[in-house]
């Protein structure tokens, strides 16, 4: 499962704005992670890795963006991708329980 978050790579990045502050955008962007792993460990959100193995038209594509917000007092999941077609995805889906909330195919 970490193979997964190193093909991520540079494209992801968790938007946890309310829940940490930093003045450099390295220590920012640590935080961020860090602040994931602690709510996954705590059971507040599901793994990124069990939403992506649910997501639709994946295939052999690859993940754009990520990001994890919270909205209304939930924790969503919003992911862009790019199928092995080429085609740009983007979706939503609820952090703490996995499910789907919206995924489209971006024009």
């Amino acid at each position: 499962m970490l193979a997964l978050w190193s093909v991520m790579g540079v494209g992801l990045w968790f938007a946890l704005t309310p829940l940490v502050h930093a003045d450099d955008p390295d220590d920012l962007l640590r935080s961020d992670h860090e602040a994931a792993r602690q709510l996954v460990r705590s059971g507040q959100i599901v793994p990124l890795e069990q939403i992506v193995r649910t997501m639709p038209a994946m295939g052999q594509g690859r993940i754009l963006e990520v990001e994890l917000e919270q909205k209304h007092g939930r924790y969503q999941y919003e992911i862009e991708w790019v199928d092995a077609a080429g085609h740009v995805w983007k979706g939503k889906w609820d952090a703490a329980t996995g499910m789907a909330l919206k995924q489209k195919l971006k024009e």
